[in-house]
């Protein structure tokens, strides 16, 4: 695993999102807050993973930032909420068109967020969870069949900050954030069924955290890394989720704090790169020794990035080839 130089894109960002294309040839790098500046973005921008060139991809309906972008249809992805100048929360939601290059307006959430979670069902339609503004409690169903939102039953907590991972058997995970008032470091989890729609509180995580990553492994369990639990406060404890056994153990702690990071699994490893006081240092958790072992520095180094696994359709567990990061805060 080495980094090399990738074509910079046209307008720095953070609070952005980049959606890999279900045929793998783009990522989409979408809004976001310009750097430097308070200015949310409509611009989108492109990768393309065959020339390696990025380039001017079309433009949102509503500039926006720590919004969620989600693959749905055929040729679109679903943005949904976040913040803008003139609305700090937001509940629009506009479907763009890879092909015509412009996010038309579809329904709106019924609940204002900003910093939640979207995660494609298996079976089709989007769980969106959280956020701060009025969602925190209430998760909503993007349903695509009739492009319109449904109301589920309560979380067992509110939350934001947190991750949502879709699981093997369907179901989606949903560990730690931020509560309502703003207290940093959740321990509660829970399971929502997509089958039964309902909610199911499952064990605590050991360390509580907000603002960390959440990684699928090919067996069904999740490595959780990092975040925050306290203002100014970062981690580096990590531990893993078996759903069958419904526990959390403990890890090793990666070899740097971390907040503001990203997570992938990469060529049979769970790779985390930047966030915190790490200097860009990249690491990754080596299963078979149960240790973090250093890979390289991210040159310049960088924080609220994003990073997308690339692969060959239609497998991305059998044919990762190499992690693309974008950020902004370094």
């Amino acid at each position: 695993m080495n980094w090399a130089d990738l074509s910079g894109m046209y307008l720095s960002r953070v609070g952005h999102t980049a959606t890999l294309l279900p045929d793998g040839r783009r990522v989409v790098i979408a809004g976001g807050v310009a750097g430097g500046s308070p200015v949310q973005l409509a611009t989108i921008e492109a990768y393309d993973v065959t020339t390696g060139a990025v380039f001017a991809y079309g433009h949102l309906n509503h500039a926006r930032s720590n919004h969620t972008a989600t693959p749905v249809y055929q040729d679109s992805i679903l943005i949904a909420g976040g913040s803008s100048a003139s609305v700090p929360f937001r509940s629009d939601c506009e479907i763009y068109s890879t092909t015509t290059y412009v996010g038309q307006p579809t329904a709106r959430m019924h609940c204002t967020r900003m910093m939640h979670t979207a995660t494609r069902l298996q079976h089709g339609g989007v769980l969106v969870v959280g956020g701060f503004g009025t969602g925190t409690h209430t998760p909503e169903l993007f349903v695509e069949a009739t492009s319109s939102w449904t109301v589920l039953s309560d979380t067992t907590v509110e939350r934001y900050g947190h991750t949502a991972t879709l699981l093997a058997d369907g179901r989606v995970l949903v560990v730690g954030g931020v509560n309502s008032n703003n207290v940093l470091g959740r321990g509660d989890c829970e399971i929502y069924d997509p089958s039964s729609q309902t909610w199911t509180a499952t064990a605590s995580l050991i360390q509580a955290r907000a603002h960390h990553t959440a990684t699928l492994l090919p067996d069904g369990r999740v490595v959780v890394a990092g975040g925050t639990n306290g203002p100014n406060v970062p981690l580096s404890a990590a531990e893993i989720y078996d759903p069958v056994q419904q526990a959390w153990a403990a890890l090793p702690p990666m070899n740097y704090t971390r907040v503001g990071h990203t997570a992938d699994f990469l060529n049979g490893h769970v790779f985390v790169v930047g966030g915190g006081e790490t200097g860009g240092a990249g690491e990754y958790y080596d299963q078979s020794s149960n240790i973090w072992r250093y890979r390289g520095i991210l040159t310049p180094a960088r924080g609220y990035h994003t990073s997308t696994v690339l692969f060959t359709p239609p497998n991305p567990w059998l044919y990762p080839l190499s992690t693309l990061a974008y950020a902004t805060a370094r």
